[in-house]
């Protein structure tokens, strides 16, 4: 019998007390980690039924520990799942002894969520199943944000309508069914009229109060199936994704506008509003969502042009006016650029002496390959696209710069006019603008002369009077031009901060042919005078016109009857000689 050797079997105790201690270390370790886990834990037995779950489990499903131990996990279950998401679940825990993806859980609160599950088979030495450990994260902030985002993406954020991306989205998928069933596809293009001065008068608060406000009214209003949109700023597209005919195409037109037959209730203001629309349809005007879109809104601007008309259908010649003005819009940039503007002048002479004492500045435009384009060609799509501004500044200090050319060679004072567009004359800059166009030319302020239609100083007259006394106090002189076409009143014409009153030609046309004409125009003249105001007569052009005017005692006359607009040089040469 061999001897037992006590040291041997001490050895070998030793070490099978420190491997178990090492192995309690290391369980103790792996649950600690595990009830620290932000993710909840669940270990069940081979049939699925729990025995140990960690802090995060009741955290993110309500139940405690104690509640669910003996039970299945399917007391989870939410519903949202059939029975063939759970077969292949298992199907894959039994082949592949593991499973993960996306799935819908209920609270013990009854409320549902979504997690992201793993599970995981732990097999014995021999392959056998003995425990599944689950491992979950609650997804729903994930997906709150993810539903956030999306609706940041499809919807507008003021008024809550779709945005110019999900429109489009459903435009393309309505001219794809459309085609599979020989379909139709109508496109509304809508503009609220003239909303600058919403914003400008009242401010961008109660605007996009105004705004939203609108959305209302017209989602409330359109046929169900139909589509609302915010494109962009007081731009709004709907979208009917079928239709019978054009005469229901009509009905819901007429239907929409009718909402802005009311005023709208925005704070203490009631604000009343028109639109214009823009109507294309598919596949007549287009077949695909950008062309329909761009129909749409060239009919829309066609229907502004026509007074009265408050929807157009597209018809094709309108795109090639549209493109045109796009292109006359881009070569007014590089216009100014490459110095392709210039100034002709018109003498305004004194009616006793008839000398020039006066010139009124006017823009003209040599294009490089159109040859010359008339200002009532550009000046509109300037004054539209802003780009009048630039254009304005330009005009104001050129003309201060060539009547400086101009005094320098005669004796007597020439003044110049120079039109004040509504935008310049609207703009913050404007009082800045016109110093420094006097500043740079180094003149005197009272060689300067500005122009204002009557429309334009009407339209906020506080303001307008404001600018025009702060100009007066600069020392220029100031002209309301186009008198008589504006609808303004005899008190207007006693308060308006003006030297001079130009009467517009449609006056001037027919004095001698009309006796009322030219009952009118003398008695606007004496009028004018009472109130220590000059007088222009604007396109006079026949001798008729010429002596009557004089008999009514008109200060300065100014038309073809005297000269046409002229060039720098040609205006300084008739200046010249008349001295």
């Amino acid at each position: 019998m061999k001897d037992i050797n006590i040291t041997d079997i001490k050895e070998k105790l030793d070490k099978n007390i420190k491997k178990n201690q090492n192995l309690k270390g290391k369980v103790k370790l792996a649950t600690k980690v595990f009830e620290n886990a932000i993710e909840g834990i669940v270990i069940t037995d081979k049939n699925a039924f729990i025995e140990w779950a960690n802090p995060a489990f009741t955290k993110i499903t309500g139940y405690t520990v104690e509640e669910v131990i003996g039970k299945k996990p399917s007391i989870l279950k939410s519903n949202k799942h059939n029975k063939d998401f759970y077969k292949k679940m298992w199907h894959a825990l039994i082949n592949e002894g593991k499973w993960a993806g996306e799935i819908w859980n209920r609270r013990r609160n009854g409320e549902a969520y979504p997690e992201w599950l793993t599970i995981m088979a732990v097999k014995d030495e021999y392959g056998n199943t003995t425990k599944y450990i689950s491992v979950f994260n609650d997804l729903t902030k994930l997906k709150r944000n993810e539903d956030d985002l999306n609706y940041k993406t499809y919807y507008d954020a003021l008024t809550d309508l779709p945005n110019r991306l999900l429109y489009t989205d459903r435009l393309k998928d309505s001219i794809h069914i459309a085609k599979e069933n020989d379909n139709k596809v109508a496109v509304m293009f809508l503009d609220i009229d003239d909303f600058k001065k919403v914003n400008e008068g009242l401010g961008h608060i109660i605007g996009d109060v105004l705004l939203k406000k609108v959305a209302e009214r017209l989602n409330s209003v359109v046929k169900k199936g139909n589509t609302v949109a915010r494109m962009s700023g007081d731009e709004f597209m709907i979208l009917c994704p079928s239709y019978k005919n054009e005469q229901s195409i009509i009905n819901e037109v007429n239907k929409i506008l009718k909402v802005f037959n009311d005023p709208f209730d925005v704070e203490e203001h009631k604000v009343y509003i028109t639109a214009s629309i823009g109507i294309s349809l598919y596949p007549e005007d287009g077949v695909d969502s950008n062309t329909l879109i761009k129909n749409a809104h060239s009919a829309m601007y066609k229907s502004k042009e026509y007074s009265g008309k408050k929807y157009t259908w597209y018809r094709p010649n309108m795109n090639k006016k549209a493109e045109e003005r796009l292109i006359l819009e881009n070569d007014m940039q590089y216009a100014l650029i490459n110095e392709e503007f210039s100034l002709y002048y018109q003498p305004k002479v004194d009616s006793k002496t008839n000398k020039i004492v006066s010139l009124e500045a006017l823009i003209r435009w040599n294009h490089p390959t159109k040859g010359m384009i008339s200002p009532g060609a550009f000046i509109p799509v300037a004054e539209e696209s802003g780009f009048i501004l630039l254009l304005g500044e330009w005009i104001l200090k050129k003309a201060c710069k060539d009547i400086k050319e101009i005094n320098e060679k005669v004796k007597s004072k020439i003044t110049v006019s120079v039109n004040l567009s509504a935008k310049q004359f609207e703009s913050n800059n404007i009082l800045n603008t016109v110093d420094l166009a006097i500043d740079d030319a180094k003149i005197k302020p009272n060689l300067l002369d500005l122009e204002v239609t009557e429309t334009t100083a009407m339209k906020n007259e506080r303001n307008a009077f404001n600018i025009m006394n702060e100009l007066k106090n600069r020392g220029m002189s100031l002209s309301i031009d186009d008198f008589g076409t504006g609808y303004s009143s005899l008190n207007y014409l006693k308060r308006v901060p003006s030297n001079t009153i130009k009467i517009d030609k449609s006056f001037i046309d027919n004095i001698a042919i009309k006796k009322c004409d030219a009952t009118i125009v003398k008695s606007l003249i004496t009028m004018c005078h009472s109130l220590g105001k000059n007088v222009v007569a604007e396109g006079v052009e026949t001798k008729e016109q010429l002596e009557m005017l004089k008999e009514f005692g008109c200060n300065q006359i100014q038309g073809y009857i005297y000269a046409p607009p002229l060039p720098l040089e040609e205006i300084k040469e008739m200046i010249i000689k008349q001295e």
